[in-house]
C-alpha cells in the first residue's frame, strides 16, 4: 500500500514538473482552478475520492481521476512557488542572455524540485494515510464521519484562495 502511494504520487509529481516546464518555457498561464488544489483541497478531495473507491476493487476510473487531483495540488504548489521567483528575477536573468529554456534548467527548476519533495512527502502521508483508513475500516464508517471533514477542509480551502479581507463578502 505505501509503495502503490508513492508511485501514485511519484507520476503526478512528473507530470506536473513536465507541464510546468511546459508552460515556463512557452509563457503560458496555469488555469485560475489550480488555486482550489491547495493541502486543504487535495485533503478534502482524497478522503471522499478514497472512500469513494472502497466501494469498490479495481475502480480504474477513480484511481486516473485521484491521479489527476493530485497532479492538479502538485502544480499549485509548484506555481505559488514559481511565481514568487518568476516574477522577481525572470526579466533579469533573461537580459542577461539566457533563453527561457536554459532559464528554466539553470535557475527555476531547483526552485520547483525542492517544492516537489516538499509537496510530495505530504502528498505520499496523505494518500496512504486515507488508503490505509479507509480500506480497514471502511465498512465501519459512517458516511457522515467522511463528509463533515471533507466540508471543513473544503471551506478552508476556500479560505486560503479567497483573500481573507473578501471572506466576509462571501458569509455575508
Amino acid at each position: 500500500m505505501f509503495l502503490y502511494s508513492i508511485i501514485i504520487n511519484l507520476i503526478a509529481a512528473i507530470i506536473a514538473y513536465f507541464i510546468m516546464k511546459y508552460a515556463t518555457i512557452q509563457n503560458l498561464k496555469i488555469p485560475n482552478i489550480v488555486e482550489y488544489f491547495s493541502i486543504y483541497g487535495l485533503t478534502s478531495i482524497s478522503l471522499i475520492l478514497i472512500y469513494i473507491k472502497g466501494f469498490y476493487n479495481n475502480a480504474l476510473l477513480l484511481e486516473m481521476l485521484i491521479t489527476f487531483i493530485y497532479i492538479l495540488y502538485y502544480l499549485r504548489s509548484i506555481d505559488s512557488s514559481r511565481k514568487k521567483y518568476h516574477e522577481r528575477f525572470r526579466s533579469m536573468i533573461l537580459s542577461f542572455g539566457y533563453t527561457r529554456s536554459s532559464y528554466f534548467e539553470s535557475f527555476l527548476s531547483k526552485k520547483i524540485i525542492n517544492k516537489i519533495l516538499e509537496s510530495f512527502f505530504y502528498g505520499v502521508g496523505i494518500h496512504f494515510l486515507f488508503n490505509v483508513l479507509l480500506m480497514d475500516f471502511h465498512d465501519e464508517l459512517n458516511i457522515l464521519t467522511i463528509i463533515i471533514p471533507t466540508i471543513f477542509f473544503f471551506i478552508s480551502s476556500l479560505m486560503k484562495t479567497l483573500k481573507t479581507g473578501k471572506l466576509y463578502k462571501v458569509v455575508k
